[in-house]
């Protein structure tokens, strides 16, 4: 399942792909798929901003659908400006809004392609 997230103040775009490559373990038997965000060089989608946090959230791939978590940062994530629950995962859709800090993000799936097959050889 692909997807993608656009910072709306720069315009820079990460992808983001569900694919065996990038496979990051099992979550109850299924395959779950990390994308951490945060201010650090070591993050998938790196948003260095002093609002960001070193910890701040990330999006995951499970159970079939796209879901934002917030690491319990103190800037807290914002979906669509509504404040997240640091203790539950919020399911996504085409077109969210997210904040993380001082940084916004628009989440998109519409009109991608979807991820293409990797062959293990």
């Amino acid at each position: 399942m692909a997807a993608r997230v656009i910072d709306l103040d720069t315009g820079q775009i990460w992808a983001l792909a569900a694919t065996p490559e990038n496979d990051a373990g099992e979550l109850y038997g299924a395959p779950t798929w990390r994308y951490r965000i945060n201010r650090t060089r070591r993050a998938d989608v790196c948003l260095s901003r002093p609002g960001v946090s070193k910890h701040h959230g990330g999006i995951d791939f499970k159970d079939g659908r796209w879901w934002v978590n917030d690491g319990g940062s103190i800037n807290t994530v914002t979906v669509n400006g509504e404040r997240m629950d640091p203790l539950r995962d919020r399911a996504l859709e085409d077109g969210d809004l997210l904040g993380f800090g001082d940084a916004r993000l628009r989440f998109e799936t519409d009109g991608l392609p979807p991820a293409p097959p990797v062959s293990r050889g």
